[in-house]
């Protein structure tokens, strides 16, 4: 397969179709070429030794002047658990991007989840965890996010089997 020249070799081995955790899955539709999801966990922390002993995300989306971070919780989230780990996952992957090839562009974090504990308001908690962890929520009440591309606009979609 050829990529464009602003997708960096080093993610090329990684790049999938989808990002799977558990029954859970995030992927994301836009025309051909204009973006390439890649799967940080499980791929590109074993290949790149910096990465093996980090938090990182569970994939990402790029697009030429974009990158799109996803972690997907798929079991019950319960409260506090979002806050102390999601933003060191988010913050260590953005640091390795930028340091390789990617300062240029616009990052953007989003968190699929599942399920929230059930002693927390649904709409209330969303909002809580939007400011806390500087990131948009996706539910699935809550399913889709439009990613504005620098020509075209790439739908993430967060489904559950």
């Amino acid at each position: 397969m050829s990529y464009p020249p602003w997708l960096p070799a080093l993610l090329r081995p990684c790049v999938t179709s989808e990002c799977r955790e558990h029954r859970c899955r995030v992927r994301a539709e836009g025309p051909k070429d204009s973006f390439f999801m890649v799967r940080i966990d499980n791929c590109l922390n074993k290949r790149v030794h910096e990465l093996a002993n980090k938090p990182v995300c569970d994939c990402a989306v790029m697009c030429e002047k974009l990158v799109c971070l996803v972690e997907i919780k798929c079991g019950e989230v319960r409260p506090g658990e979002l806050e102390n780990h999601v933003p060191q996952q988010f913050e260590s992957t953005e640091h390795f991007l930028r340091e390789h090839g990617l300062a240029d562009r616009c990052f953007k974090r989003v968190v699929a989840i599942l399920r929230y504990c059930s002693i927390i308001k649904h709409v209330l908690l969303r909002r809580i965890l939007q400011k806390h962890i500087r990131a948009e929520i996706l539910t699935r009440k809550h399913n889709s996010l439009i990613l504005p591309t620098a020509q075209h606009q790439v739908r993430l979609i967060f489904e559950v089997r």
